[in-house]
């Protein structure tokens, strides 16, 4: 697991302006009941709704509602109106309708991936989620947005920006949260990790002498721990990372056999020395030119299985 960060912790300017369009259209809705003669008038209790956001800056703080609130938020809503529970009521059909599709036209995803500053999903650390662009700026790729409480059991929360979370379709996907309930599994939302130690991974061995590599990558086993009493364990589980990860054996084979290979300070400065004249380089820069590992944790986040990777070549002394 990634953390996710605002820069500096500030409401992105983008965001501003979801949440400044959102309210106007709020507005409209209760004024110009209905926006277009061929829709239905929205019902009492919606509007009284809607009138309750626009008071004392609910409206705002329900958009802007630090992660660790939203499930108390939640539950004010639902105390205060019932009905969001019942998925056949009149007003879980219009706040479902009014949410949901401004988040489906109008919210811009790119966005949101781009002041996060992420390349790579924060569930797993596997899969790319930017979005290309070619020259006449329509998107080729789009990365994912997960909503960490989903949009069909709480619809309001559909904008909230602490409940948005870039990520990949593996995990965003059946196998992965698609089914699962944040609440009821007991999730952790990825905006309240301060580290990347909330999983530890590691590798075991059945054998200590192989024939090719292929024999060595089949002998072992990989394995996704929760570390620091992070409470990251049902995470693991929901994202399937102890199966996914095992897939990535051939690579806990090189990191291995490299860790073998008990590289002296000595040839590392060589390798430094060679590289002068082109590029001066640290123990870091070796890292990743030679070993081929991200060994600075602020930096998982662009790239793909670098936690993985770190936490193995610590594991045999590579780092």
């Amino acid at each position: 697991m990634i953390p996710l960060k605002f820069k500096d912790d500030v409401c992105p300017e983008f965001y501003k302006e979801v949440v400044s369009k959102f309210e106007k259209r709020i507005k409209k809705y209760i004024d110009k009941n209905p926006t277009k003669k061929k829709k239905k008038k929205f019902g009492r209790e919606t509007k009284a709704f809607l009138k309750y956001l626009l008071i004392r800056n609910h409206l705002s703080f329900l958009l802007n509602c630090p992660a660790d609130r939203l499930d108390k938020l939640s539950c004010i809503f639902f105390k205060k109106f019932p009905s969001l529970k019942k998925k056949e009521s009149r007003l879980y059909r219009e706040v479902t309708r009014i949410f949901v599709n401004e988040y489906t036209r109008n919210f811009p995803k790119a966005d949101l991936i781009k002041v996060l500053d992420i390349k790579v999903c924060p569930y797993c650390n596997r899969s790319y989620i930017e979005c290309i662009n070619n020259n006449d700026k329509k998107t080729l790729i789009k990365g994912q947005i997960d909503h960490f409480y989903s949009k069909e059991e709480y619809p309001f929360l559909a904008l909230s920006r602490f409940n948005l979370i870039p990520c990949c379709s593996d995990c965003n996907g059946v196998g992965g949260k698609f089914m699962a309930d944040a609440d009821k599994y007991k999730l952790i939302n990825p905006y309240l990790l301060e580290d990347t130690d909330g999983i530890q991974f590691k590798m075991e061995l059945f054998r200590s002498h192989f024939a090719n590599f292929e024999q060595c990558a089949n002998s072992i086993k990989i394995k996704v721990e929760e570390a620091n009493q992070s409470g990251l364990k049902q995470n693991i589980k929901v994202f399937h990372l102890q199966e996914i990860y095992q897939s990535h054996c051939d690579i806990a084979a090189e990191i291995y056999l490299k860790g073998k290979l008990k590289m002296p300070s000595t040839y590392r400065q060589k390798i430094i020395n060679i590289m002068k004249p082109i590029m001066p380089i640290t123990e870091h820069d070796f890292n990743q030119l030679i070993l081929g590992i991200e060994d600075n944790p602020q930096q998982f986040k662009n790239k793909s299985l670098s936690k993985f990777k770190a936490d193995l070549a610590k594991d045999e002394m590579l780092i």
